[in-house]
């Protein structure tokens, strides 16, 4: 019989970083729904002192090209990538999720949940969120990962893709996807969803 809050999944009990379970908490910068994970994760209780806890987000970002005055003919076969200006796009993107990563940080805080590490990443249109994340819980041999769905549709899910679906699928360690409560619906959705 397992305890309460203990997962069963056997990749969540053996696969470690050092002598500590490695668990990854997947923030996407949708402040409610990161709040909700956040709180399911101190209210299931899974969650013990001698994990590591990494708070992950990924910042997006998409480079600028543009036509120069010369190659507006009918024949322009070229685009210019402004150095300065991406730059500033990255430096924007890389503050906005250190800034959310902070007030994630002190919501945690207030539940009584403390990372021991936050951690930004980047996507641009060369890489994209799903597979930063993917990578990242392999080269850091995570023993699971933890985010939270957005209730796309059928649909949506189709056309877009979910991070959700795509880390049950190909992530290297155990999913547990947080379902957003019923309410935001008007609908009943069930709380979680596990997938390993």
């Amino acid at each position: 019989r397992v305890p309460h809050g203990q997962l069963t999944n056997p990749h969540f009990h053996t696969r470690k970083m050092g002598d500590r379970q490695h668990i990854v908490i997947a923030l996407d910068g949708d402040k409610k729904m990161s709040d909700h994970v956040l709180a399911w994760c101190a209210k299931m209780n899974i969650l013990r002192k001698d994990h590591k806890i990494t708070f992950l987000h990924v910042a997006e970002y998409h480079t600028v090209s543009y036509v120069t005055a010369a190659d507006l003919g009918a024949f322009a076969s070229s685009s210019v990538t402004s150095p300065r200006i991406n730059v500033a796009m990255k430096k924007i993107a890389v503050d906005k999720g250190t800034e959310f990563l902070q007030e994630c940080s002190k919501k945690a805080a207030s539940l009584d949940l403390k990372p021991d590490e936050l951690k930004l990443l980047i996507a641009n249109q060369r890489t994209s969120v799903k597979v930063c994340i993917k990578n990242y819980l392999g080269q850091h041999n995570a023993s699971a990962v933890i985010c939270g769905s957005r209730g796309l549709s059928a649909v949506s899910r189709c056309f877009m893709g979910s991070v959700c679906d795509y880390l049950a699928h190909y992530a290297s360690c155990a999913t547990i996807i947080v379902k957003p409560p019923a309410e935001w619906f008007g609908k009943p959705v069930p709380v979680v969803e596990r997938r390993s």
